[in-house]
């Protein structure tokens, strides 16, 4: 098993830009954990959702987070945003690889998510105008998870992307080398 990096936090936060960036800056590979139980399940994850229902789509994204194990070299993760709240993951990803919780206000994760379109499943049936507030008690609900992070990045503190990729970039490298560095904010 290599160093695993899982980026986790709210759905819009990031973690799939932000992995891919990762990915390519250390060479090393992205294994976004939806789109491994899309391949895996035949299905969207949006049609798990509405067919299986919300409990067996947990169930089957914490048996592909533990597959992740058996993969060779360092590793970037993009975690669905429920992904840590749900089982023992976070305590799972936090004892065998390093986790970053990519920290923004749901003011900006409601832009991000209004201009997406509200494609996610845990959107459907929010309106336009229920959005900030289904966000900002969503955050409240996964905060405990979250919080249990090993590094968290703060995007309204840090300021602008490249700031964040900096932080960011910061945060992994040491996990990517040869020692994983304590709690930390930025």
């Amino acid at each position: 098993m290599g160093q695993l990096i899982f980026l986790i936090g709210m759905m819009g936060s990031g973690k799939s830009y932000w992995g891919k960036r990762l990915s390519e800056a250390y060479d090393c590979p992205l294994v976004d954990l939806d789109s491994c139980i899309e391949r895996g399940e035949g299905e969207s994850i949006s049609s798990l959702f509405e067919r299986r229902g919300e409990a067996v789509f947990r169930a089957l994204e914490g048996s592909y987070l533990r597959i992740l194990l058996d993969k060779e070299g360092p590793l970037v993760v993009s975690t669905g945003g429920g992904t840590p709240c749900f089982f023992d993951n976070m305590s799972f990803m936090n004892r065998h690889g390093h986790t970053v919780w990519l920290d923004v206000s749901p003011g900006i994760l409601a832009q991000r998510l209004a201009a997406d379109g509200n494609s996610r499943p845990l959107l459907s049936g929010v309106g336009e105008g229920q959005l900030l507030s289904f966000l900002e008690n969503k955050l409240e609900e996964r905060a405990f998870w979250y919080g249990q992070s090993d590094v968290r990045l703060a995007w309204d503190a840090i300021g602008g992307e490249d700031a964040f990729w900096t932080a960011l970039s910061l945060a992994v490298f040491p996990a990517l080398g040869s020692s994983v560095p304590g709690r930390a904010s930025y």
